[in-house]
């Protein structure tokens, strides 16, 4: 009797001690929140001011991550697989809007100001595209060229995907490690709200990076470089969820795990996840937990709304 007396008074602590800490680490002043433990918790203002001040080197790290996080800033590009367009006509299309475009074979040829209406070999259909986007700072004009082709008819099929690059230059090699081990920690997550053909080993053109691979790069000693991981869990093997071997060639990283889309809306929702996700790693030191969308802690309610209800419909 005596020790389920003392496990549920610790029980009782641990609850009140979690919403102490979480009013000293919410937003607002100092003597707002002294008022609200005094309030909330019934403590003195001599306790909640004992409170506030263990917590202070918690709060300052807080303050620090969410500073950084605010000033990064990425270059982004984006690759629309997809088919059934004519590329000369969907080239003067999108000058007649304003921008820069033209046809193209297949390369991985870089443009800082031209979209590229390229091939793709492994796109299925009649007249396949993948259409490139020059190095990007927001998507104002990714917006005009996806109404583009859509206007000309573009298709998309289980072979095509959209892929994303961010510019990542800076990244050191402790910020890659914890990127890859991060995405691998929750990729069953992103996986309940791909198609199937995109979930764990289903494609081979974007295979899964969980497992092996993150405890291989976790394991890794400090010291190592940026080439150590990509050599150490990658195999020279681009077709990855997360491509690490992009860096080499394009001093980027890229996602390729979203199923081909030429909505707007699906393409920029998945830019601000990915976007979300890179600032939450590069700005926090520990590696992310998270099991369901409601625990992915870089998103905003609003965004794991349409994540939670885009994970229903593809439910099967």
């Amino acid at each position: 009797m005596m020790q389920r007396i003392i496990l549920t008074v610790i029980c009782d602590m641990a609850t009140y001690f979690d919403i102490v800490r979480a009013i000293i680490l919410d937003r607002g002043t100092k003597k707002s929140k002294i008022d609200r433990l005094q309030k909330e918790c019934n403590c003195t203002a001599y306790e909640a001011n004992t409170y506030y001040n263990s917590l202070m080197p918690e709060l300052s790290l807080q303050r620090a991550a969410n500073d950084l996080e605010g000033r990064i800033r990425f270059t982004i590009g984006v690759e629309i697989e997809c088919f059934n367009i004519d590329k000369d006509r969907v080239v003067e299309a999108i000058e007649r809007r304003g921008l820069k475009a033209y046809s193209s074979g297949y390369n991985h040829v870089d443009s800082k100001v031209s979209y590229k209406l390229g091939h793709d070999g492994s796109i299925h259909g009649n007249n396949p595209c993948e259409v490139v986007s020059p190095i990007l700072k927001n998507l104002d004009s990714l917006e005009t060229v996806c109404e583009v082709i859509n206007e000309a008819g573009a298709q998309v099929n289980k072979s095509c995907g959209l892929h994303v690059h961010f510019g990542a230059k800076t990244f050191t090699a402790k910020q890659w490690q914890r990127i890859i081990v991060n995405y691998a920690a929750i990729e069953h997550v992103i996986d309940s709200f791909m198609p199937v053909s995109r979930r764990a080993n289903n494609n081979r053109y974007c295979k899964s990076i969980a497992g092996e691979i993150e405890e291989n790069v976790k394991s890794l000693v400090s010291g190592f470089s940026f080439r150590d991981i990509a050599n150490g869990c990658y195999h020279s093997d681009r077709y990855y969820k997360l491509n690490v071997q992009s860096y080499l060639n394009h001093k980027t990283v890229e996602f390729r795990q979203h199923s081909g889309t030429t909505d707007f809306v699906k393409i920029k929702n998945w830019v601000d996840f990915l976007t979300a996700f890179l600032k939450w790693s590069l700005s926090h030191k520990e590696y992310m937990t998270a099991n369901t969308i409601d625990e992915l802690p870089f998103l905003t309610r609003k965004q794991k709304k349409y994540y939670k209800e885009r994970k229903d419909a593809l439910c099967v």
